[in-house]
């Protein structure tokens, strides 16, 4: 099963320069801890136990930044990154500041069991 998540929006001047999720004394996981974060909730969404009230113990088993794009202070503005669960279940992020707005979902099951995109998922 598999998750593909790209969460972007293009930030302008103004934003580069002021807003606090591109400075390193303000949100210093950049692009990854703002616009990453709701792609992380949804591989948990897709991959957890919803009936359980507690999150499984080893449903997360690998998390890569394949691919990262710092600004001048090392703060992620674009990248790309893997989440590996259990069961070779794989969530796939893109998320950055530098690219127009993009809030897409695709989940796959393995087979014809099911296919599922959602293009306005989080705005």
């Amino acid at each position: 099963n598999r998750v593909n998540f790209n969460f972007t929006f293009r930030g302008d001047e103004d934003f580069f320069k002021n807003d606090i999720r591109v400075k390193r004394e303000g949100d210093c996981l950049g692009c990854i801890g703002d616009l990453g974060w709701y792609c992380v909730r949804m591989g948990l969404l897709v991959f957890s136990d919803l009936k359980s009230d507690v999150l499984r113990q080893g449903l997360v088993k690998e998390v890569q930044v394949v691919n990262c794009e710092l600004n001048d202070e090392g703060v992620p503005i674009d990248a790309d990154c893997m989440v590996y669960f259990s069961g070779n279940r794989v969530l796939s992020i893109h998320c950055g500041f530098k690219h127009t707005l993009n809030q897409t979902v695709s989940i796959c099951g393995t087979g014809s069991e099911y296919a599922a995109t959602i293009t306005d998922v989080v705005l």
